[in-house]
């Protein structure tokens, strides 16, 4: 894969991950403004259990896959390409169907668990369907960038946000005067709309490169050639995506963790329920938006090195290699530092500006934005630390 190659690839799903970082934002701050910070806290809860469960099927799997199918392009095996896309298929529709179900059937359990507001059940089962599609359309997705094919990945991305962002605002609206927490609902259930539309762009793409895949397919298997085992192929998939979603899983775990502990301790400190819920939503309803936009590209350049490295070793391209490793810190690098700084000393008149509708609470969520970026040596926005029902951080 060359130097150009693995740019444009990166560039398309970095521009991809911008436009669905951007109409995430577009999703989150009206929805913050329309919802309150309490309709958030209920929205914040459900998100990071299901981002969570997630991760393997949105960067372990597709990157496993990816790497695997460039590996086996590499050395004209397009036969064992697509084997490694059907075998992944199948097991990925029943870890979706695993993980659908327990969210689904055991939100009442999770909820009592982890000890967060009762009332989040109506938000955690309406996202419940989302984590049965997301999975099945992770695997097109890695096997397309096997190919070195990011367009279809992007246009699914691109399409699954657009629905979600729509069906989300508009149920959230619409369910308002039924209360927040139901408004709350209607956004998550956006969230399992949208995978729906993802998959049949994705699908539609493969059904109109099926001729030529099949040809390819057919080409290299009357090559003959040592046939691998399904056993062996699920194997290495599982070898190569667990490390991968253990790494990934960092930033999941800590939201996970704060969605537990936040709440937890400060109820303990002495705040109401319904404060520690809405201190909550201003940590992860207002500052993790915007927070998430900056790691965008990062994940791009990621998604994009796999199949670049890959290839490169099956080759036995050593400076190839290197050269790509180099590359993808540096563009990182180059993105990311400006970005920190920026969020960092212009951590309130962001907030100011993206919820003018629910102002007082972006102001005192402000800390919360800026601290993950420099550490613990911000000073607080609110003075106003007493017990009892504040909503102040």
């Amino acid at each position: 894969m060359s130097k150009r190659t693995f740019l444009k690839g990166a560039a398309i799903l970095a521009v991809a991950g911008f436009i669905v970082q951007i109409l995430g934002a577009v999703f989150r701050i009206p929805l913050a403004n329309i919802i309150g910070e309490d309709g958030m806290g209920f929205y914040g809860t459900v998100y990071p259990i299901y981002v969570f469960i997630l991760v393997f099927s949105t960067n372990g799997a597709p990157a496993a896959i990816s790497k695997m199918t460039s590996e086996k392009l590499a050395v004209q095996r397009a036969d064992e390409a697509h084997r490694i896309f059907k075998l992944s298929f199948i097991a990925m529709a029943i870890f979706g169907i695993a993980t659908s179900g327990m969210l689904f059937f055991g939100a009442r359990l999770i909820i009592q668990l982890a000890e967060v507001h009762p009332d989040s059940y109506y938000a955690m089962i309406a996202i419940a369907p989302a984590l049965l599609l997301i999975p099945i359309m992770s695997v097109y997705r890695g096997y397309f960038q096997g190919m070195q094919n990011m367009l279809p990945t992007a246009l699914s991305q691109f399409t699954e946000q657009v629905i979600r962002v729509a069906v989300g605002l508009g149920l959230s609206v619409i369910l308002l005067n039924m209360g927040v927490q139901y408004a709350a609902a209607g956004a998550t259930f956006g969230a399992s709309v949208g995978p729906i539309f993802g998959i049949l762009i994705i699908a539609a793409v493969y059904l109109k490169r099926k001729k030529q895949i099949f040809e390819a397919v057919n080409i290299d298997k009357n090559k003959g050639g040592e046939k691998e085992k399904s056993s062996s192929i699920l194997k290495t998939l599982a070898v190569i995506a667990v490390p991968i979603t253990i790494g990934v899983s960092i930033y999941p775990v800590m939201n996970l963790a704060d969605m537990i502990l936040v709440q937890q301790r400060l109820v303990f400190a002495g705040y109401s329920e319904d404060a520690a819920l809405a201190l909550y939503g201003q940590l992860s309803g207002f500052a993790g938006p915007i927070i998430n936009v900056p790691m965008t590209f990062a994940l791009s350049m990621a998604l994009s090195m796999v199949p670049a490295i890959a290839a490169a070793k099956s080759a036995n391209d050593i400076e190839l290699l290197n050269t790509n490793i180099k590359l993808g810190f540096r563009t990182s690098m180059i993105v990311g530092v400006p970005c920190s700084f920026g969020i960092i000393i212009l951590a309130e008149p962001i907030m100011r500006l993206l919820f003018p509708l629910q102002e007082e609470s972006g102001v005192n969520a402000a800390g919360a934005l800026a601290i993950p970026c420099r550490g613990n040596h911000l000073p607080l926005h609110s003075t106003n630390f007493g017990r009892g029902t504040s909503r102040s951080w």
